[in-house]
């Protein structure tokens, strides 16, 4: 049996260090420093090589120009990192489809346990995924922007995400922050 785990709480509370103690672990890496937590596992063998998941990567050499080109538009650099953070999402989830291939056909024995980490900076790769992949549906007639349309297909789509991850024959973690959206004050 497998476990299907979200850990979820304030940045620096263990939730890495939680998922990255279950065996045969890899870890899929969206944010910044999330790698680092896993130096502190270098004397286990069963730690897996990360898997760091950088959009800027999915740009063709042309893309990247622009992005130190004095003439390219901010707004123009803008809808390339969507179109980038866009490709990533999609880039994971061949990823996972491979490794669900693997793992039911036997391939991959030493994976037992994989970790998208963090969910948060994942969740905002995603919200660009929906915004590009389905950028006309969310234009009115009027040419305006339906955010409640935006917002229902990235429920829909992150929900179906995450069932695909949650369905990996292996056990499967996401750590998460809480993120607070009005002052703790007041």
């Amino acid at each position: 049996m497998f476990h299907k785990v979200v850990f979820n709480g304030l940045p620096g509370t263990g939730k890495t260090t939680s998922a990255l103690s279950y065996p045969g672990v890899e870890q899929i890496v969206f944010g910044a420093d999330e790698e680092v937590t896993a130096l502190n596992f270098r004397d286990r063998t069963d730690i897996l090589p990360i898997v760091k998941l950088d959009w800027y990567e999915t740009l063709k050499p042309e893309e990247r120009a622009k992005f130190t080109d004095e003439k390219v538009s901010e707004l123009d650099v803008a809808k390339l990192t969507k179109v980038g953070r866009a490709r990533n999402v999609r880039r994971l989830r061949q990823y996972l489809y491979r490794t669900k291939d693997a793992l039911l056909a036997g391939t991959r024995p030493e994976l037992q346990s994989l970790v998208l980490d963090n969910l948060t900076p994942f969740a905002q790769e995603f919200e660009d995924y929906v915004e590009v992949v389905w950028e006309r549906d969310f234009i009115t007639k009027e040419g305006g922007f339906d955010t409640a349309g935006y917002y229902k297909r990235f429920a829909s789509e992150l929900s179906d995400f995450l069932r695909l991850f949650m369905s990996l024959p292996c056990h499967t973690l996401v750590p998460g922050h809480i993120s607070m959206m009005a002052s703790e004050e007041g």
